[in-house]
């Protein structure tokens, strides 16, 4: 094996994943009921974010916040809904 195909290999190698998933616990604070779930591992975020049929389908209480949080995908797109909590 020559020293270029060393390198050819060792860059398939290294390629960055496209999609990160990892296995997380979540527990709800009052009952301290454990769900593991799958979730997507995202570096550009700037806080933690639950999709609403998750929360709703698993029992978790949802709370209206005083000040919403404008969420953006990368394309700088809001998402969500206005009435949501």
């Amino acid at each position: 094996m020559t020293e270029e195909d060393n390198k050819r290999i060792l860059r398939q190698m290294m390629r960055p994943l496209q999609e990160v998933w990892i296995d997380i616990g979540v527990e709800k604070l009052k009952s301290h009921e454990r769900i593991t779930v799958k979730a997507f591992l995202d570096s550009g975020v700037t806080g933690l974010f639950a999709d609403k049929k998750f929360i709703e389908k698993h029992g978790f209480k949802l709370e209206k916040l005083e000040r919403p949080i404008r969420v953006t995908n990368k394309w700088d797109q809001q998402q969500g809904w206005k009435d949501d909590p």
